[in-house]
């Protein structure tokens, strides 16, 4: 059951207003992670395609450093081998062209053709005895550097690249996180706003009694009054929702009695609705801060000081099953120790005589031992026994 509701519009508006931003800064996180996906994908081509380029640079050199190989330097031999063996084997032709152009068995022409094969021989062995020579002369120091040059420009490119990579993944990645940030700080006051909403709302799970407390209102003369609706508030106590069958009481103590009370000291209490019943109960709660009586005492509507000191201290007890009221009237009885059973007689039947103690119990004297209690009584141990009668 609602007992009580309080003003909870502003708590609503700024509610909803974190449901919005919540919602809006979702979408700002969704978008974000995306751009960081797709900038991953893209930049990871790029790098790749820098790596390509350098890996071809690196072999570029490598290759034209090491030039001829092995496998070069035996194509080239063998291209030598065969370009002397046709050039030995026109030099025969033509010798033998020429004993028979001497002895008219061929024309000048015909010979001609077997000496223009002979030429062109000879020139393909030195165009390749030029070429072995110029490989193995390897390259210039110029195109060495330019080699050298062009490597350590992709490995530049290459690693300028990854660093602004690096960069440009950091910073989305803190944009991320600020973002995150900015959500669970809208979580924590949406959670905060809806815990302060159902606390506007005041209900009970059973039948009871709302005791409205009253407050000091100078505006209607300086009178106590009770709050109402439409009064403005702070981080006051406006009422107080009371289980009739669970009572707690509001005590004050006087500081003269203040140092012999202790928290937790057994209560005993008895009430005037309840005349015939005693209910057993503790003080739970003990304060260490006085005040003057008339502002503990509700009944006072005075705003002058008694400079009396009260404490205040809440007592529970158990109601047996009762139905309480508030403002019950209540004689608390706070148990500072717990009295032990002695038998005790007034000092006066008590006489001393040879370092021992005396009664008179009919006409006999009677020898008893114990000590003396206080001024008024003497604490018998033995001798005589409850219900003996002495003079």
């Amino acid at each position: 059951n609602t007992v009580m509701v309080m003003d909870n519009e502003d708590i609503i508006e700024s509610i909803e207003s974190n449901q919005l931003n919540i919602e809006k800064e979702t979408l700002n996180k969704e978008t974000l992670i995306g751009q960081l996906k797709y900038t991953q994908l893209e930049e990871e081509r790029t790098k790749e395609l820098l790596k390509a380029q350098l890996e071809n640079a690196t072999l570029k050199e490598q290759y034209e450093l090491n030039k001829p190989d092995q496998d070069e330097q035996r194509l080239l031999s063998i291209e030598h081998e065969i370009a002397e063996l046709d050039l030995a084997d026109a030099k025969d032709k033509f010798e033998s062209q020429k004993r028979l152009f001497k002895k008219n068995f061929i024309s000048t022409s015909m010979l001609e053709s077997f000496e223009r094969k002979l030429i062109n021989r000879q020139a393909n062995l030195d165009e390749i005895a030029l070429k072995i020579k110029l490989k193995f002369k390897g390259r210039s120091e110029e195109k060495k550097v330019e080699l050298k040059k062009a490597k350590e420009r992709a490995m530049a490119k290459l690693l300028r690249f990854d660093k602004n990579m690096q960069r440009r993944f950091t910073r989305l990645q803190n944009t991320i996180e600020a973002s995150e940030k900015r959500i669970d700080k809208h979580n924590f006051d949406l959670k905060d706003k809806q815990n302060a909403l159902k606390d506007t709302i005041i209900t009970a799970n059973r039948d009871g009694i709302m005791n409205i407390k009253k407050f000091w209102d100078w505006r209607s003369g300086g009178r106590m009054v009770q709050y109402k609706p439409g009064v403005e508030l702070g981080e006051r106590y406006v009422a107080d929702i009371i289980n009739p069958e669970r009572m707690d009481i509001k005590a004050a103590f006087n500081e003269s009695d203040f140092h012999f009370i202790k928290q937790e000291m057994p209560v005993e209490i008895n009430l005037s609705a309840f005349p015939n019943k005693t209910f057993t109960g503790r003080l739970d709660l003990l304060g260490e801060v006085g005040n003057d009586k008339n502002k503990i005492d509700p009944t006072v509507e005075s705003n002058e000081e008694s400079g009396v000191t009260m404490f205040n201290g809440n007592i529970t007890f158990d109601g047996k099953g009762l139905s309480f009221n508030p403002g019950m009237s209540a004689m608390i009885h706070v148990i500072y120790k717990q009295a032990d059973s002695r038998l005790l007689i007034p000092r006066e039947y008590v006489t001393f005589n040879n370092k021992e103690f005396w009664v008179q119990k009919k006409n006999n004297l009677v020898k008893i031992k114990g000590q003396v209690f206080d001024h008024y009584y003497f604490h018998v141990q033995s001798g005589i026994k409850e219900g003996d009668v002495i003079n």
